[in-house]
């Protein structure tokens, strides 16, 4: 079984179970509200670790995605920062709300100040 099979699989299951949504043509994964908050009120130290390693993964991802301030000021990039800007919202209030330690403060800020 190929990775490209499993991970079709495990998307398939995902969504057939109401834990995700995916669109098969822009490859956009959505987890469900229900599903981010069991995830995340596990009371286990584990659970906290398991958030605090997701956090600053999508702090990587999006660091790299996201346009910087002299980028957003052309049009070609502007559907990428609206695209994004909900998800570094999503990330700030994360951090907010779970006092995550963050891998790289540098990058969470300057992330930060590029959707300003």
């Amino acid at each position: 079984m190929t990775p490209t099979t499993r991970l079709d699989e495990a998307i398939d299951t995902l969504t057939n179970n109401a834990l995700i949504d995916y669109n098969w043509e822009t490859g956009l994964l959505s987890i469900h509200r229900l599903t981010q908050e069991t995830f995340i009120h596990q009371e286990d130290a584990l659970g906290f670790l398991i958030l605090q390693r997701a956090f600053n993964h999508l702090l990587g991802l999006l660091a790299r995605k996201f346009p910087s301030t002299d980028q957003v000021a052309h049009s070609d990039y502007w559907e990428q920062y609206t695209k994004y800007t909900p998800q570094v919202y999503a990330l700030a209030q994360a951090y907010k709300r779970f006092h995550i330690t963050i891998g790289s403060i540098q990058v969470f800020v300057s992330l930060l100040i590029n959707t300003t």
